[in-house]
């Protein structure tokens, strides 16, 4: 499953506008910060951000496999 999560989030940038504003504003902040401090937070930020991108991932895959599975037993039933 890892290897699957990494090989689509190299193929597919999962950004839109929202996430685009943030990031400048972010990078507006860490540019106050002294390099060190900037490259903590930076790799924090991301890290953190990373982990609920996976955690999403992962999610999505089992509630389509769910839908697929009630999908599966209504037809089997009809």
């Amino acid at each position: 499953m890892d290897s699957l999560y990494w090989h689509y989030s190299e193929s597919h940038y999962m950004g839109n506008e929202k996430t685009k504003e943030i990031s400048r504003e972010l990078n507006d902040r860490l540019e106050e910060l002294s390099f060190r401090e900037n490259n903590r937070v930076f790799f924090l930020v991301g890290s953190l951000c990373a982990e609920h991108e996976r955690i999403a991932f992962f999610a999505g895959l089992q509630l389509g496999a769910q839908l697929m599975l009630e999908l599966m037993e209504e037809t089997v039933q009809d």
